[in-house]
Parts: C-alpha cells; sequence; structure tokens
C-alpha cells in the first residue's frame, strides 16, 4: 500500500519536472518563448522560475529557504486579463504543491525529578519532519519591458506532518529570457 506522504512527494515532483522540461522544450522551440527567472523574498527566500504556457497559464517554481528548511514549491498559474483598467498590471491565482524538508526545532523534554519531586526539563534540538502541502496563490504582477515585479499570498493547507492551515507571503522580481 503506498502512504500519503509517497504520493504527495511523486505529486511534487511530477510538477517540478512538468516545469523544468517545458522550460526545456520551449528553448529548442522555433517559436518564441516566455520564460522567466528571478528571485522571491518572504516564504520562502529563494530563486523562481517560471514559464508562460500561453498569455493566460503559466507555471512557477521555487526553490529556497525557509526558516532553516529546504522549501520546494511548484504551481500552476491564471492570470485574469481586463480586470483592471492598467494592462500592465495583472491579478493571478494558481494551485500547486510544496514540500519542505530539513531543518531542526527545539522541544522540551522532561528529564526526570528534582529532590523536591517537581519535573526536571531540559531543551533539546531535534529534525523536523518533512512538510507537504497543497497551495492556493493569489497574486498581483507589474509587466515592465524585461522585468516582471510581482506580490503573492499563499494559503497552504499542510498535510504532513499535522493537518493545518498556513500562510505565506511572497514578493519578487522576475526577468524576461526571450
Amino acid at each position: 500500500m503506498i502512504s500519503r506522504y509517497l504520493i504527495c512527494i511523486l505529486l511534487v515532483i511530477f510538477v517540478t519536472v512538468s516545469l523544468v522540461t517545458n522550460c526545456a522544450f520551449a528553448s529548442f522551440s522555433k517559436k518564441k518563448t516566455n520564460y522567466l527567472g528571478g528571485i522571491i523574498l518572504g516564504a520562502p527566500n529563494g530563486l523562481t522560475l517560471k514559464y508562460y504556457l500561453d498569455d493566460i497559464k503559466a507555471l512557477d517554481g521555487v526553490i529556497g529557504i525557509y526558516t532553516d528548511s529546504i522549501e520546494l514549491h511548484g504551481t500552476y498559474l491564471w492570470h485574469i486579463q481586463n480586470i483592471i483598467s492598467n494592462p500592465s498590471w495583472i491579478p493571478y491565482v494558481g494551485t500547486g504543491l510544496t514540500l519542505r524538508v530539513g531543518g531542526t526545532k527545539n522541544e522540551r523534554q522532561q528529564t526526570g525529578t528534582n529532590p523536591q519531586g517537581k519535573p526536571v526539563y531540559e531543551n533539546i534540538t531535534v529534525a523536523k519532519e518533512s512538510l507537504i502541502a497543497v497551495r492556493g496563490t493569489l497574486g498581483i504582477l507589474l509587466k515592465y519591458k524585461k522585468w516582471e515585479p510581482f506580490l503573492e499570498l499563499v494559503p497552504l493547507l499542510v498535510i504532513t506532518p499535522d493537518v493545518k492551515l498556513d500562510i505565506n507571503i511572497g514578493i519578487g522580481l522576475r526577468y524576461y529570457f526571450k
């Protein structure tokens, strides 16, 4: 029986491989391509790649640092054209997966009792469990010459190690490679 953890890891790998292969095949294509690279600051801090499938749809991937963990995420984006009167500002929404691995956390652990019978605690450092989450993206970008500054708000539904809701915010800048 395949565990839900393994299925989630395979989905993250699939989204990442899809993004990379689309960018690679686009670079060999004779038609004009729209792929971008840049940085993102916030949650996480890292490098971002984006590939426009057409004027509305795109694939986005990030590898970065989140506190002391490595984060990898992939998102399928839909750009909502003509919703704002200025055509340079484009809102977008998306869905994808997040994987965080590594890092440590501090925990208090009871190590015994003192002579009065009260518990004695010690702070210990333990390895964090990997995190897998489904992400929803709400963002806005500015198309400006060869640059694409963006701001995004990302609600996360964490699947492992515990089911919970989280939120990330990021601001970044991408450069068009054509």
